[in-house]
């Protein structure tokens, strides 16, 4: 599969193995990090409803939710 990613080829632009790392680690953050992160957000609302925490928690479940990383692949990848 990493032969046919563009960002893998000698000849790809660097902004494009920019674009495509960065996939690459946002994807790697939503199924590894966020749904953990999330959980302690809203635990740390439950016990304290402060303005910041319900901010915290807010902006994780955007990210969550957020077009960024949310497909399984770089366009080119198949």
């Amino acid at each position: 599969m990493l032969k046919s990613m563009a960002m893998t080829r000698t000849e790809t632009a660097h902004g494009d193995v920019l674009r495509e790392f960065r996939h690459v680690l946002a994807r790697f953050r939503k199924l590894t990090e966020l749904e953990t992160e999330r959980s302690l957000a809203a635990e740390a609302f439950k016990r304290e409803g402060t303005e910041e925490n319900f901010a915290r928690l807010r902006a994780i479940d955007h990210e969550l939710h957020s077009a960024t990383g949310a497909e399984a692949g770089p366009p080119d990848a198949f």
